[in-house]
């Protein structure tokens, strides 16, 4: 094959490559999000699932799951039982202890233990407590604060608020 042949067929392929090209981002760009979601929620996971690291050996999570249900009783549970578990933890010497209960009452049944909580976050000083984002109905967003007392207790407040996609898949948190 002579090579102006080739400069030629490379040429073709690449006005073809070119006008693909154009075409798709013409697309994308006439099309409403809602029809791209589906392939851009897929390219999204490929990406986020191959940048991936294995979770940090050092970092350990307490749940409250069924098993502990059952042992314990019924939630909600004591406060004085969560600043009995702090003081456990903390005496590990953690680097920080997220506490991902919202505690924006005042226990009416046991008033007493609401200080206990705050005295073991007091002490431990590395308890992150949870700020929710709410949204009432589309009308109005307004942030819901543990009770003054904890929040002055813990060493940090962070939003602990994610939406999740049509899919049901969070892919973005509040900031």
């Amino acid at each position: 094959m002579p090579k102006a042949a080739r400069t030629r067929a490379q040429q073709r392929r690449l006005e073809w490559a070119m006008l693909a090209l154009a075409l798709l981002c013409l697309v994308a760009w006439l099309s409403s999000p809602q029809q791209l979601a589906g392939p851009n929620h897929l390219i999204q996971d490929l990406g986020l699932h191959a940048l991936a690291r294995p979770p940090h050996p050092e970092i350990v999570v307490i749940a409250v799951d069924d098993h502990s249900i059952a042992t314990i009783g019924r939630w909600p549970w004591r406060r004085a039982l969560h600043a009995q578990l702090l003081d456990t933890v903390a005496a590990q010497n953690p680097k920080a202890i997220g506490l991902d209960i919202l505690f924006s009452e005042p226990d009416l049944d046991y008033p007493l233990d609401d200080a206990l909580l705050a005295e073991a976050m007091t002490q431990s000083g590395r308890v992150v407590l949870p700020v929710l984002q709410r949204n009432y109905a589309g009308l109005s967003q307004a942030s819901e604060l543990p009770l003054e007392a904890f929040a002055d207790a813990a060493a940090a407040l962070g939003h602990v608020h994610v939406a999740p996609d049509t899919d049901g898949v969070v892919r973005a948190l509040y900031l």
